[in-house]
């Protein structure tokens, strides 16, 4: 005999990190057309609540797929080198898990554009890694479990100071960037919606006082 006020049907759409992604608005318009099977259960459950006569409120929890797109990692080449006897050209980035958890976590694929050449060919494969001096701070799968590739392909002739952008990055991504290794955390920046796409920082950077903020004085 109890009626609930409140339904939740959960969600937690996930984002197909290995695939370029698709803008929230472009999703939002495959579900109303009805291009996904998502439009089928909301049209279920609308034809059941509105059946009532004192219809429960619906929550709905999207998940990372609607907060993953709206955050870009900006990771800047630090070093560049050529291994000869493989062939293989590496780039040594200001950015490693410490940063983006989850490439070691979970082996999570995050697609990279050059931010400052994105309409250029991107047909060069390169070795992709971070500056913590361990053997798992890869853009690449370190454990040859197949999950990820082994090469990114970006710009040809890419050289220390430029940007490579990470898409999909605005889930978890601020609140798993720690301090490994002596690593400050890095800052955010929001774009305002104010016609203007107006930066504003929104998180420092941290500085290596902020690392020792909290040792203390042997007595």
């Amino acid at each position: 005999g109890v009626r609930a006020t409140i339904i939740n049907v959960g969600g937690g759409l996930p984002v197909d990190y290995f695939a370029p992604p698709v803008p929230v608005a472009a999703q939002a318009q495959a579900v109303m057309t009805g291009q996904t099977p998502l439009e089928n259960i909301a049209a279920a459950l609308f034809d059941v609540l509105a059946a009532q006569p004192n219809p429960p409120t619906l929550m709905i929890e999207p998940g990372s797929r609607v907060i993953a797109d709206a955050g870009v990692l900006l990771a800047t080449v630090e070093n560049v080198k050529r291994r000869v006897a493989l062939d293989e050209h590496w780039l040594l980035l200001d950015a490693g898990f410490n940063t983006l958890l989850d490439t070691l976590a979970y082996s999570w694929y995050f697609h990279g554009v050059a931010a400052d050449r994105a309409d250029a060919p991107h047909d060069q494969p390169y070795r992709v890694s971070g500056p913590l001096c361990d053997g798992a701070d890869v853009y690449h799968d370190a454990e040859n479990l197949g999950r990820l590739p082994d090469h990114r392909y970006l710009p040809a002739n890419m050289q220390a100071g430029d940007v490579i952008a990470f898409l999909d990055a605005g889930g978890y991504t601020l609140d798993q960037m720690h301090q490994y290794n002596g690593h400050p955390r890095a800052a955010a920046v929001m774009i305002m919606d104010d016609g203007n796409g107006t930066p504003a920082l929104i998180r420092r950077r941290e500085t290596y006082a902020d690392l020792a903020a909290f040792d203390l004085p042997l007595a």
